[in-house]
């Protein structure tokens, strides 16, 4: 197991990043292929939560502009859909990776 110091995230929880995982973090930030969407040609999933405080039609959008993405939406689920519904996302996963044969 990883010491304390050496978790990023978990849950909620966020430990103190080493000097490597701050200078990821800053190198994504500000980030993004938002522009580009129409360009991914490979079979994408977005995950989305019903409840999550970011807009569902943003999700909606993302993958309406992606030729070959699927959109799968998690009931009774917030931004941290891969820890309140395990089952239900690794299902969705699971289930998309199958699709693709």
């Amino acid at each position: 197991m990883a010491s304390p110091s050496a978790r990023v995230a978990v849950g909620v929880h966020v430990a103190p990043l080493k000097r490597p995982g701050k200078a990821s973090v800053r190198a994504v930030v500000g980030w993004s292929v938002a522009d580009r969407l129409e360009e991914i040609g490979c079979p994408a999933l977005i995950v989305a939560a019903d409840q999550d405080y970011r807009p569902l039609a943003e999700k909606e959008a993302c993958a309406a502009r992606m030729p070959h993405a699927e959109l799968v939406v998690i009931e009774d689920s917030r931004h941290g859909t891969t820890v309140d519904q395990p089952e239900a996302f690794n299902a969705a996963v699971l289930g998309f990776l199958a699709r693709q044969g």
